[in-house]
């Protein structure tokens, strides 16, 4: 468009909000992508391990029959193991891990989230948002109600109060891929004119580490390279199963129900 006199009011006043940095300050819940974290819980709190077993039929009644809970897949996905129940994003087996994480204790699912650096920032010198990790505290002083097993039920698929930016679910899948370090994210990696040594390098500045071992975060790994590569089950392999064959490629699928967009 050509410039005119309101052209900087017309671009702030934009519905779109295109000077917003979504990256760092959007807030979002995260649906089934947090079914990572909610993997982690289950593995590092040792209510489960890799091959736990859930028969799914569909509806998941953990909370009482009079509250039903369905799977997104008709049917359901039958018996499954924890391995495969993120590769097919089976929301009654993540249901089930947020049950038992909060017959454990109600912080489990609220602390593996936070040590991958969500509803917190990171001192990135631009603007970012924090997101949301709800817990019982939070719950009390903001709302005056008691935590119970259905917040945690909601946790564990992504829904609820949860709130996380873009940059943090990049800060995670970062995480899951080296080997559990957190680092701070960097976006420069040095300063200098062209054809001489940089005046400023920057180092990468580790920030925290993920309380699982080397082997519960290759199983995590592994689920998610399936997400891509499975035939029966990868919720993605119909988009990327053909690069996979080329050339290792993991992920995690996720729709969450947003009622408002940002």
């Amino acid at each position: 468009p050509l410039l005119t006199d309101t052209y900087i009011q017309d671009i702030t006043s934009n519905p779109l909000r295109p000077f917003f940095n979504r990256a760092t300050q959007g807030e979002y819940p995260p649906g089934s992508v947090m079914k990572i974290v909610s993997m982690s819980a289950a593995l590092g709190s040792g209510i489960m391990t890799p091959d736990y077993t859930y028969t799914c039929t569909g509806v998941w009644d953990g909370l009482g029959a009079d509250n039903p809970r369905y799977d997104w897949k008709e049917g359901g996905h039958g018996t499954l193991t924890l391995r495969q129940a993120l590769t097919g994003s089976c929301n009654p087996f993540f249901y089930e891990i947020g049950l038992l994480t909060a017959r454990k204790d109600f912080n489990i699912l609220p602390d593996y989230a936070r040590q991958y650096g969500f509803g917190q920032t990171h001192d990135l010198q631009l603007e970012e948002a924090s997101g949301l990790i709800p817990d019982p505290d939070w719950l009390l002083q903001t709302r005056g109600e008691s935590w119970t097993n259905a917040h945690s039920v909601n946790m564990a698929i992504g829904q609820g109060d949860v709130q996380v930016t873009p940059l943090q679910i990049a800060m995670m899948i970062t995480a899951v891929a080296n080997g559990g370090t957190v680092y701070r994210p960097q976006f420069v990696n040095k300063i200098g004119l062209l054809g001489e040594a940089p005046s400023v390098t920057f180092t990468p500045e580790v920030i925290g580490h993920i309380n699982l071992t080397p082997e519960q975060l290759a199983t995590i790994r592994e689920s998610m390279y399936a997400v891509t590569s499975d035939p029966q089950l990868g919720t993605a392999e119909y988009r990327l199963g053909s690069l996979s064959e080329r050339m290792p490629v993991a992920g995690k699928t996720g729709t969450a129900q947003v009622p408002d967009f940002k």
